[in-house]
């Protein structure tokens, strides 16, 4: 029960930076930056530990949510934790990151841009410094973590034509552990 009260909490802290869709948005290729994505969980996690909090595991369902969110947001020109449609985040992770069985499932979502190069530090900070994202990177609640960042050297719509580097942080938990 305090489980299904908090995925309401937590949906509802996932914070959307609002860019209009842009229809016919193009973007130059895409590359994914998995060093990077290794480094924001390094990141987290000692911050996490700082605080005593166990660490995020990494798992293949929320790293393909997260893959393909940030590849989306770019080659669809917008940047938010809904689909251009109106489709919510956690739909989207249900995909790939399903419940199993009548287990608890919670998951959130982070998302973080830039238009030039980025640190897993800068990322990290910067979700810190946003009472809404620091609440789920220090939640005792989720366990798994997906994270991406791709890079585009020409992206349109939301991100104005320039080069720009999207992280989508996907976290999750299926089950008490």
């Amino acid at each position: 029960m305090v489980l299904r009260r908090i995925s309401t909490l937590v949906l509802v802290l996932a914070l959307t930076v609002v860019a209009a869709p842009t229809s016919g948005a193009r973007t130059a290729g895409t590359q994914r930056l998995a060093g990077v994505d290794q480094g924001i969980v390094r990141e987290i996690n000692r911050v996490r530990a700082a605080k005593g909090l166990r660490p995020f595991t990494v798992v293949q369902g929320l790293q393909t949510a997260a893959v393909n969110h940030s590849r989306a947001m770019l080659q669809g020109g917008f940047f938010e934790h809904e689909s251009p449609g109106g489709r919510p985040f956690w739909e989207r992770i249900k995909r790939t990151y399903p419940p199993r069985g009548s287990d608890p499932w919670l998951v959130g979502e982070n998302l973080f841009a830039k238009s030039a190069e980025l640190t897993p530090q800068e990322a990290v900070a910067a979700w810190l410094e946003s009472p809404p994202h620091r609440d789920i990177l220090l939640s005792s609640h989720f366990r798994d973590v997906g994270i991406a960042v791709i890079r585009s050297p020409l992206a349109s719509g939301a991100f104005g034509n320039q080069a720009t580097w999207v992280v989508t942080a996907d976290f999750g938990i299926r089950g008490a552990r």
